[in-house]
């Protein structure tokens, strides 16, 4: 008899596949992030932070679209209105620090998504450092529409992502963009893209983690706009003394499975 589901909390769960951590948003169809589920999230990406055996998560939800956003019926979120600027910038800052921390994970971070990506669901999709879509996709913020401006710390993030001139269209039109249309790198279009995108977080689990660390580090720095050039000789060299790589070598030249530890 297979075991049952891990439970679900705050519509979010989470699974482990060895070294690797399967996230995925559980409140199809539209996914929406209220209050209990940014908590949750932000409680769950700091245990990932601090699992020392983690060496790849991927994100993915259930039914036909990643997420619609932000749940602005949330009984919780009409609590914080009624209480003021003040509670609604706790709100504001709990959902950037949400989002800051998936993107700081110290592993790579592969996400997978259908249908409509909008809004809190689509600066998640944006923080990755990985993204699969499916063909039909669609990525939008829609927050102007709504007489908000946009938040969790996401613009420089999509500038980065996809350009200013396209941020910019995105931001102040709130029209949805298809994933078809992204510029070249910024997603993998794929027809099953939970399948794909966790064949890629498999691949990142299957590499020396130092080394995967490593490059995690300075890929994200150069998209910050940082030169981590002057650490690549030290990084290099500890790398050259670490058991995974003599355990690399040793694995290719025998032509078989490394098996790495990340010491």
């Amino acid at each position: 008899m297979p075991s049952p589901p891990p439970p679900t909390e705050a519509g979010v769960r989470l699974e482990r596949d060895g070294e690797l951590a399967r996230v995925w948003l559980c409140r199809p169809p539209g996914n929406r992030f209220d209050i209990a589920l940014l908590t949750r999230l932000g409680a769950l990406a700091d245990s990932l932070s601090a699992d020392p055996t983690l060496r790849a998560v991927w994100i993915g939800a259930e039914g036909p679209d990643f997420s619609h956003g932000v749940d602005l019926r949330d009984p919780e979120l009409a609590r914080r209105v009624a209480q003021g600027v003040g509670a609604l910038q706790e709100v504001a800052a709990l959902g950037q620090a949400v989002i800051d921390a998936f993107a700081n994970l110290p592993v790579p971070t592969i996400v997978s998504a259908r249908g409509r990506i909008i809004g809190a669901g689509a600066c998640l999709f944006v923080a990755a450092d990985l993204r699969v879509a499916s063909p039909d996709a669609s990525l939008a913020f829609p927050e102007v529409e709504r007489g908000m401006t946009l938040g969790f710390g996401i613009l420089p993030r999509l500038v980065r992502a996809v350009g200013p001139g396209l941020a910019a269209r995105m931001a102040l039109t709130g029209q949805p963009q298809p994933a078809s249309a992204l510029p070249a790198g910024v997603v993998s279009l794929a027809e099953d893209p939970d399948a794909e995108a966790l064949e890629l977080a498999r691949a990142m689990v299957a590499r020396p983690p130092l080394a995967v660390r490593g490059v995690v580090r300075s890929l994200r720095a150069l998209a910050a706009g940082e030169d981590p050039s002057a650490g690549d000789a030290a990084q290099l060299a500890e790398s050259l003394t670490s058991r995974d790589f003599a355990e690399a070598v040793s694995a290719w030249l025998s032509g078989r499975a490394g098996r790495y530890t990340g010491r």
